[in-house]
């Protein structure tokens, strides 16, 4: 088939180009290995990107007689690890169970090309859409198989949310113990920097593990640094459980109140945290990195129906989509639930010469947990705009 006169210069879809004349295929002008079967493949799925293309059509490739159906799945396979497609979400190539496969992606058919030229040129790939300044260093960052220290250009973010929720596991260990706090001190400084380290040196594992593995244009970023979050929540009560007091600390005035003890009331404490974490930081911070993974891939017109929503289109495999309205209404439902939780607390404590203490440093951890749910609800909203902003500017450069 490369023998064949070819009409077409070449195929252009998304951020790839398919060089009829060289026979390669290129992103963003750089060239992306395909076995020559697999580039047949590409080429027939665009030249008939209008219908079905059976198998037996496909079978005309080989002139060997082989194990078609293998030798199809297997370049099929191929093809969608170098576009970065999935066959259970397909963008490219969707495949038709028994029958066959159909290109369904928006497919542009350049001039015709001058036999007589041979060079590859860039210039022959569909250009990258205009970004704003501000989104070009997110969305078009640095290498994907590499740890990403800049966290594709939200740093701030992640090392602020880091901070706040290692202040917040290190704070939950201090409130436990200020209620007797002349005879816990020293427990209490020990401990509570260590948690502190603990958990910020994890938080920003787990983020950037997730924004790693979406950009390696894998499903399970979120399932790993939810898996880190829960595992060091975990290992930080293991650690503290055996050097906390096996008796009650805090205590409650009344017989309606009761006094957990230390140890009970400090893993009641940290069973508070995966909500908040997971619901306003790791899924925010995931669809973003889905949505800048797109948006550097050129996948403008898969990316503005995932940003409003179409019906028709679905989110990558193991992937939620939190509408920002919803997280509003869990932030003020949460925000009456403490303000009610805390006064009842607070106005039934016994007498004690750390209770002023204690209010202080829990009514400090109240602070602490709507400051890290506001400043994901603030930081996922101007993302969000960024990346509809950038998607405007990209079509309206097309126009």
């Amino acid at each position: 088939m490369h023998g064949t006169q070819e009409t077409t210069r070449c195929y252009r879809f998304a951020a790839f180009c398919l060089d009829t004349l060289n026979h390669v295929l290129l992103q963003d002008g750089k060239e992306v290995h395909l076995e020559p079967k697999a580039y047949e493949i590409l080429l027939m799925l665009l030249r008939s990107r209008d219908r079905l293309v059976s198998k037996d059509e496909l079978k005309t490739i080989w002139n060997a007689n082989i194990e078609f159906d293998k030798a199809i799945a297997l370049r099929i396979t191929q093809l969608r690890k170098a576009l970065g497609d999935d066959a259970r979400r397909p963008r490219f190539i969707e495949t038709v169970p028994t029958r066959g496969f159909r290109f369904i992606a928006p497919v542009t058919e350049a001039a015709l090309c001058n036999q007589e030229q041979t060079e590859r040129l860039p210039a022959a790939t569909e250009p990258p859409p205009t970004l704003p300044a501000s989104y070009a260093t997110t969305a078009q960052a640095a290498p994907t198989k590499s740890f990403d220290w800049s966290f594709g250009g939200h740093l701030r973010h992640a090392l602020l949310v880091a901070f706040l929720y290692a202040a917040l596991q290190g704070l939950a260990l201090l409130v436990e113990l200020a209620y007797e706090f002349d005879r816990h001190r020293q427990l209490a400084f020990k401990l509570a920097p260590m948690i502190f380290v603990f958990t910020f040196g994890t938080s920003l594992l787990g983020l950037g593990l997730d924004l790693q593995r979406t950009r390696q244009n894998r499903d399970d970023g979120l399932l790993y640094a939810l898996t880190i979050f829960l595992a060091a929540i975990l290992l930080t009560f293991l650690f503290v459980y055996p050097e906390l007091p096996k008796t009650a600390v805090t205590q409650i005035a009344g017989e309606k109140f009761f006094s957990y003890p230390a140890q009970s009331a400090y893993l009641k404490t940290l069973l508070y945290f995966p909500p908040l974490f997971i619901v306003f930081l790791l899924i925010p911070f995931h669809l973003i990195s889905i949505f800048e993974r797109e948006m550097r891939r050129g996948n403008q017109q898969y990316l503005s129906q995932l940003l409003h929503r179409k019906p028709l289109v679905a989110l990558p495999d193991k992937t939620l989509f939190l509408d920002l309205r919803l997280l509003a209404y869990l932030f003020l439902l949460t925000l009456m639930l403490a303000f009610f939780s805390t006064h009842v607390l607070l106005g039934n404590l016994a007498d004690s010469n750390y209770k002023n203490l204690f209010a202080l440093l829990y009514l400090t951890r109240v602070i602490l947990w709507f400051a890290l749910a506001m400043e994901g609800i603030i930081w996922y909203a101007f993302s969000l705009n960024r990346c509809k902003r950038a998607v405007f500017q990209g079509e309206q450069a097309k126009l």
